[in-house]
């Protein structure tokens, strides 16, 4: 079985933040998941656009949802707008799809979810700051089991 290919779709919020999210890219690349971040595959000169339209490729995409995140998304600004444009074409496409993945990291009460996830689910609070073994264990179970198939049931006569 092929690791699950995994694309970051999260918004450059803090140097702290950009580190957590380098952490968890990290944890899930020592878990054997084959994770896509621009912190390691996008260099100075290199087409930011042709990188993000690699989540649609992707068999899950992570959104680490912040409130800077969400904004962006609403709104269509910058690197997280113009993946929001590409994560909204695919819900439209197969609006029963289970690709994308938001993970809520916020501290505000508003609205956590952009506007075109809101019907989703979500996984809230997973991953803490100090990246728990439990919390890994539980998001790589859903992670990689969620995308095997289940094999075919036959009734034996």
């Amino acid at each position: 079985m092929e690791p699950p290919k995994v694309f970051t779709s999260y918004s450059h919020d803090s140097d702290e933040h950009k580190e957590w999210v380098l952490k968890l890219s990290c944890k899930l690349r020592e878990n054997g998941v084959d994770v896509m971040l621009d912190q390691w595959d996008v260099r100075l000169g290199t087409d930011q656009t042709f990188f993000m339209e690699k989540l649609s490729t992707a068999d899950r995409v992570l959104m680490i949802c912040t409130d800077t995140y969400v904004k962006k998304a609403d709104n269509r600004e910058g690197g997280v707008g113009y993946e929001g444009l590409i994560i909204t074409d695919q819900i439209a496409a197969d609006v029963k799809t289970d690709k994308f993945i938001p993970i809520i990291r916020q501290s505000s009460n508003e609205r956590k979810m952009p506007i075109f996830w809101e019907r989703g689910n979500i996984l809230n609070s997973l991953m803490t700051t100090d990246l728990m073994k439990s919390s890994m264990n539980y998001f790589m179970t859903f992670m990689v089991y969620q995308s095997i198939e289940s094999p075919r049931w036959e009734r034996i006569h």
